[in-house]
């Protein structure tokens, strides 16, 4: 976790390319592929939704013991997400 920005800046400020991005990139050349992508993009988000709900609901059938897995569910979220602070700042 310990390394010098600078240094790192400019051992990597060498690498980095710049690209002169032509005006009309930034029309859309293929709508269909677009939209679709999006589509795609907001069936997923609905499936994810209903897994995230879905799981937990289906464990809280199986074990019979709500209060006991809302706890341990409580607590392995909280323990991933300040492992995921951590070890996103390494």
């Amino acid at each position: 976790c310990n390394f010098n920005v600078v240094n790192s800046f400019l051992e990597h400020y060498s690498k980095i390319q710049f690209l002169n991005l032509n005006i009309t990139f930034a029309t859309v050349k293929n709508k269909q592929a677009i939209s679709l992508l999006f589509l795609a993009n907001i069936i997923s988000g609905i499936a994810q939704g209903i897994s995230m709900v879905a799981i937990p609901w289906y464990f809280v059938k199986v074990i019979s013991k709500p209060e006991v897995f809302a706890s341990y569910y409580l607590l392995i979220t909280f323990l991933t997400l300040f492992w995921g602070i951590y070890a996103g700042s390494c």
